[in-house]
């Protein structure tokens, strides 16, 4: 179970007695949009995005936020949404008395561009040291970035030949290609004369 769970499930069981508030959680697998928020509702009538974080972690710069957080939480703010990062029940529930005034949204939206220009500024860097050290790094990974591309379509061949032999060509419910490029070889050949 992961630290943040335990939070949000104390934050439900306090903010689900409010009658004017609907919140679900979004489960974080690996199998959703980077970014999402941990819970997401209703709140009077507007959309409320809550990240969820640790005690720990919101004493960290920039809360404890990623890049892809920051971005969809100043979306949130920018489309006229309400968005907060909380770290306790009693911090959610102090948030939501002052959620809607234009201040806490200004405060915010102010906040998270700072974070993403930090961000942004992280990943461009202009110094040509580390600009010729990236470069470096880049020019050591092309043969390996070949032979591992090479490997690849010998595997790919393989499997086809093997397919084949096994089943012969016109048994093949769905050759390869189709399932990886959307190429069907035998309309090649049709329209050959």
């Amino acid at each position: 179970m992961q630290p943040e769970t335990s939070v949000k499930r104390a934050i439900r069981r306090r903010l689900d007695r409010l009658p004017n508030l609907v919140l679900k959680n979004n489960p974080q697998r690996g199998l959703g949009l980077a970014g999402v928020c941990d819970m997401d509702g209703c709140w009077e009538g507007r959309y409320l995005g809550m990240e969820v974080k640790t005690p720990g972690a919101m004493s960290k710069p920039g809360f404890g936020l990623s890049e892809m957080q920051v971005q969809y939480g100043l979306r949130i703010l920018e489309a006229g949404g309400l968005w907060m990062v909380t770290c306790s029940p009693k911090d959610a529930w102090d948030k939501l008395a002052v959620i809607g005034s234009d201040e806490y949204r200004e405060t915010w939206i102010r906040d998270l561009r700072a974070l993403k220009a930090a961000f942004e500024a992280k990943w461009t860097d202009t110094s040509p040291l580390k600009q010729q050290a990236a470069y470096k790094r880049r020019q050591k990974l092309k043969p390996l970035l070949k032979t591992k591309l090479k490997e690849e379509e010998a595997a790919q061949h393989d499997f086809e030949v093997r397919w084949r032999a096994r089943f012969g060509r016109r048994k093949h419910p769905l050759p390869l290609s189709i399932l990886l490029y959307g190429i069907n070889p035998t309309d090649r050949e049709t329209q050959e004369p």
